[in-house]
């Protein structure tokens, strides 16, 4: 895009005075090697927190994914510069950046040699066990363990995985969440959702008005 621009395309990045959360450094390397225009806005604790409860009527639909916050922070600060922009959002997903694109290859390869039904019955026994029992024994272990987001949804997706008859089968098993995610939308009801019809429907002001016409 710099490249066919005569003038500094205009870029704009979030950033985060936690370190392990900060991504604007290596953006404005990248702006700074394309010779954009840059602005980067530094997001407060407060900042973040007056966005909740506006997220009701951004999205269509709620999702836990916390990035929604700072989205909406750098299209509000793009806005003040352009109208049109272009979102470097699922970057991840198109250049493999996430590190279950790596770990699903390594992983078949250490479970590969183990014939599948023994790893299909291992994975049973897992989960013979709930999340919430699962995650109540790793907090008596943590101290030796690695750290671990969710350990009781995490030994479930192992034992999926554990069950994968190829690479491909363990790869998806990897990516997705749900094995059937059919299963997990709404079935729009076939009832008919009518108008109120007669003289007069609820709070009916007139009997011209739209409730009292039958659909």
């Amino acid at each position: 895009m710099q490249a066919q621009s005569l003038a500094p395309v205009k870029t704009f990045s979030i950033g985060f005075q936690e370190a392990d959360y900060n991504e604007a450094g290596y953006a404005k390397k990248v702006a700074e090697h394309l010779g954009t225009d840059h602005t980067e806005l530094y997001v407060m604790p407060e900042e973040a927190r007056a966005v909740i409860p506006k997220l009701p009527a951004m999205y269509d639909e709620p999702f836990g994914d916390s990035s929604q916050i700072p989205t909406f922070l750098v299209s509000e600060l793009a806005r003040k510069h352009v109208t049109v922009s272009l979102s470097g959002d699922g970057g991840d997903e198109l250049f493999a950046g996430y590190n279950r694109y790596f770990w699903s290859r390594q992983l078949w390869r250490r479970l590969a040699p183990i014939p599948q039904f023994m790893r299909a019955g291992l994975g049973s026994m897992v989960r013979a066990l709930s999340p919430d029992m699962w995650g109540s024994l790793y907090r008596c272990f943590s101290f030796a363990l690695p750290s671990v987001q969710l350990p009781g949804d995490w030994m479930y997706k192992l034992a999926g995985l554990l069950a994968a008859k190829d690479p491909d089968a363990m790869y998806q098993d990897m990516v997705s969440l749900w094995k059937q995610p059919a299963r997990r939308l709404l079935v729009r009801s076939n009832r008919n959702r009518s108008l109120p019809t007669g003289p007069h429907g609820p709070n009916c002001p007139s009997s011209r008005c739209a409730c009292c016409i039958s659909t």
